[in-house]
């Protein structure tokens, strides 16, 4: 973003006749963004911080106001009138010095549906509150009617001022768009541990599956070496050949002393035990992207409605740019003019 305290816009359009006093400049963009907000909120009140930068240029004895954001408060859907307290203030603080912390808080503007533009007791109250700085504006907007209103305070007392600009300012979103390419790298660094994760996985998959086999045919060698087959001719006979009865097998054996000694009988070899494999070969699988991955890579993107979102603060702090909420409402086909519901799931666009 650039410097808006050496910015100089090339094209400033006035609206109204503004005076000698503080010139206060608006981003275009901005200005409508701030009708929208006020659209979608049209039958309540609402509020939010105007964000900007404040400067006096050389050789001129007044301020210049230089607006390009803003963060809507809270919303409180159960109230019909704008009622700011400290710890909605001290959020909306703490936001800004998350994504904003270069700028200032350089005002607030809240709505007046169908009665007019104005400030009423209440509202100088809270502006002598929460925004105590001479040079901090008042920005009021009729939805209903499309009229505005800017106050900013002269001589002790808030007046409404004869006129302001639009300028061609830079928008407020440097530092979202920084955190958002941080998240950005820190996943593409998940992306590669798990990728190496799997490789490993592969690894020893391979090697199980080598070993098992290595040992299935050794095992199939050692089977083949070892078992021999009968002659044909002898193993009929041994089929022919009844087994002797248990009676001639308990009978005791007389030796005959004349009798020749028998010649020795050769036993057959006793076969080798089978070795039996301890762990049997892992089935060889090939390596499937995580459920994870899959999930991240193809699952929109959703996001679940809070207490206090606006359509703008959404598309700020999820795509980096507030003037994106329009490609969320055409996504999820919204009215514009409803209020959001708490616990709402929004579809949103890629973030580029």
């Amino acid at each position: 973003m650039a410097d808006l305290k050496t910015y100089r816009p090339s094209h400033v359009t006035a609206v109204g006749s503004p005076g000698q006093h503080a010139r206060v400049l608006f981003r275009e963009g901005l200005y409508i963004e701030l009708d929208q907000f006020a659209q979608e909120n049209g039958d309540r009140e609402y509020g939010a911080v105007l964000l900007g930068i404040r400067r006096r240029p050389e050789g001129s004895q007044f301020d210049e106001i230089l607006v390009n954001g803003f963060i809507p408060f809270p919303q409180r859907y159960h109230l019909h009138r704008f009622r700011l307290t400290k710890a909605e203030m001290d959020e909306v603080r703490a936001r800004k010095a998350t994504f904003y912390p270069e700028l200032d808080i350089v005002g607030w503007v809240h709505t007046h549906p169908g009665f007019g533009v104005f400030l009423s007791q209440s509202d100088r109250q809270q502006h002598q509150e929460f925004f105590p700085q001479p040079w901090q504006i008042a920005f009021v907007i009729d939805p209903q009617n499309m009229t505005r209103g800017l106050y900013q305070l002269i001589e002790d007392e808030l007046r409404e001022l004869p006129g302001y600009y639009l300028a061609d300012l830079p928008p407020a979103k440097a530092v979202l768009k920084r955190k958002t390419e941080q998240r950005r790298r820190r996943k593409r660094r998940v992306n590669y541990k798990r990728a190496a994760a799997a490789g490993i996985v592969i690894l020893l998959l391979f090697g199980g599956v080598s070993v098992g086999g290595y040992l299935l045919w050794e095992q199939w060698e050692r089977s083949n070496a070892t078992v021999e087959t009968p002659e044909p001719e002898e193993a009929d006979i041994a089929l022919r050949e009844p087994p002797p009865a248990a009676e001639e097998l308990a009978r005791p054996v007389v030796e005959d002393e004349h009798a020749e000694e028998p010649l020795p009988v050769e036993e057959p070899p006793e076969e080798e035990a089978e070795p039996v494999s301890e762990t049997e070969p892992e089935p060889e699988t090939d390596a499937e992207p995580s459920e994870e991955d899959v999930e991240e890579e193809t699952a929109p993107r959703e996001y679940v409605v809070e207490a206090g979102d606006t359509l703008w603060d959404i598309a700020s702090a999820q795509l980096g740019d507030g003037s994106r909420f329009r490609e969320i409402v055409e996504l999820n086909g919204l009215d514009p003019a409803s209020p959001l519901r708490v616990g709402m799931v929004l579809q949103l666009p890629d973030e580029d």
